[in-house]
């Protein structure tokens, strides 16, 4: 089968982000795909009438804009969602965050890469990364020591739940092992059989990983990363966890997906990291800063519930600790 743009139904989760989703919006003006699915859960009623606004206006320029407003709060169930509501037609959905700017070749590069790899079920964009020169001494030295950062030129693996590898610079196609959430596009398929895990409610940090990396389990040939077009993260603070919730999330997330990858993982190099989370967060608290303390007693106090509340972690009850 030869796929073609007009198969693509884009799909963006959005939260409170109406000037990010305009600026996204206006970047794809010239997207000649089936339609562009917006999953607003806006609990801020004057953003999602903002949202929908614009949504009307850009569909007047020749967008095929679709507005859907819902009432929970999650990218894993807005996406499963997309899927469901997207038109039967269409073969590809791509998904992209509403901080995003893609290039003007997006959409033609990810048809193309599908065409000329039958076998790949999904195809993204490299996303550009600046690291600092201190950045990338600790990351070679500390960090790298905790297999906490890894530096690979043309490989995106996951080494462990706290490690996944990204390609600081890549000049070539290569099939990867996981896939960052900013962007990714798949075959429509493949959701007859896979879909996000609505457990992971809220903002999250891991249902991308997750869910790309059970496609890599299934098909090690699934996933492909090209260079040919590429994307910026803007990376929008608007609706960001606090220190507080972030720390739970994160902690409470990976420790989610080792348990359930855990046959695929080093339980020693899983604690390895923990430690040297440990080490670098005290290392922190140095500066004498509030913000490094909230950061180091948060990580602690996060690390110790998911010790004692294993269990319901495992059963996907990763949200509990909000009540």
């Amino acid at each position: 089968m030869k796929y073609k743009i007009e198969d693509i139904s884009v799909i963006i989760p959005t939260y409170n982000r109406s000037s990010e989703i305009l600026e996204t919006l206006k970047n794809m003006r010239k997207a000649n795909v089936k339609e562009i699915l917006i999953i607003d859960q806006s609990r801020i009623m004057e953003e999602a009438s903002k949202i929908k606004r614009i949504c009307s206006e850009l569909n007047e320029s020749g967008l095929q804009i679709k507005y859907n407003h819902f009432d929970f709060a999650s990218t894993a169930m807005a996406r499963n969602k997309g899927i469901e509501i997207s038109d039967p037609s269409s073969k590809i959905i791509s998904f992209i965050d509403d901080d995003v700017t893609i290039q003007e070749n997006y959409f033609e590069t990810i048809i193309s890469k599908f065409n000329s790899h039958p076998e790949v079920w999904g195809v993204t964009a490299y996303i550009p990364e600046e690291v600092s020169k201190l950045d990338l001494i600790l990351d070679k030295t500390i960090r790298n020591l905790f297999n906490l950062r890894k530096y690979e030129d043309s490989s995106c693996r996951i080494l462990c739940p706290y490690c996944n590898t990204y390609p600081l610079k890549l000049t070539k196609d290569i099939y990867a092992q996981w896939f960052p959430g900013v962007t990714m596009s798949y075959k429509k398929d493949i959701f007859n059989k896979y879909h996000f895990d609505n457990c992971l409610g809220g903002y999250s940090l891991a249902e991308d990983m997750q869910f790309s990396y059970s496609l890599f389990l299934a098909n090690p040939r699934a996933l492909l990363l090209t260079p040919d077009t590429l994307v910026e993260h803007r990376f929008s603070a608007v609706e960001r966890a606090d220190i507080k919730k972030m720390s739970y999330i994160n902690q409470v997330d990976h420790f989610y997906f080792y348990w359930k990858y855990e046959s695929s993982f080093s339980k020693i190099k899983h604690y390895w990291c923990i430690f040297g989370i440990f080490i670098l967060r005290t290392l922190q608290i140095l500066n004498f800063k509030t913000k490094s303390f909230k950061k180091w007693y948060y990580f602690v106090t996060s690390l110790v519930y998911c010790f004692t509340h294993k269990k319901s972690i495992k059963e996907g009850k990763v949200r509990e600790w909000l009540k």
